[in-house]
């Protein structure tokens, strides 16, 4: 059974007579699936313009880290202000930790004090088997 030479496209690449001519319809719908598959696969294997931008970023980073690598050997005085800057960071960053956690003993204490005896027993014998381990092991760290 043959389709009418009118219901097919014209392709001029292939004979019109025939199963020869639907084979070569059949090679160009192969070849458009084909030419659909490549499309896909290079769109997933080709880089996207986000990881371009990436490294255009990283490019600027290390130029812009060798320009200041270069000034700080011209300038040893920055590069100590720099060192003593970034240690004084450093040191105010701990010292913000051990508040933060004095803060919150003393919170912990606070909360302990207002709470009515009864709950205050349940909530000590509470945190002790909870913690237990640990006071244990501090107790025993400093005998």
């Amino acid at each position: 059974m043959f389709l009418n030479e009118r219901d097919l496209p014209i392709c001029p690449h292939f004979s019109k007579l025939g199963e020869t001519y639907l084979y070569g319809f059949g090679i160009l719908i192969h070849m458009i699936k084909d030419v659909d598959k490549l499309i896909k696969k290079s769109e997933e294997i080709l880089p996207s313009e986000e990881l371009f931008l990436d490294a255009v970023r990283d490019l600027m980073k290390d130029e812009i880290k060798e320009y200041l690598r270069e000034q700080m050997k011209e300038n040893p005085e920055i590069k100590d202000d720099l060192r003593n800057a970034m240690l004084m960071y450093v040191e105010a960053k701990v010292k913000e930790s051990e508040s933060m956690t004095i803060l919150l003993k003393t919170m912990g204490k606070l909360g302990i004090l207002t709470l009515p005896p009864e709950m205050k027993d349940e909530i000590i014998s509470t945190m002790y088997s909870s913690f237990k381990k640990e006071i244990d092991e501090i107790i025993e760290k400093t005998l």
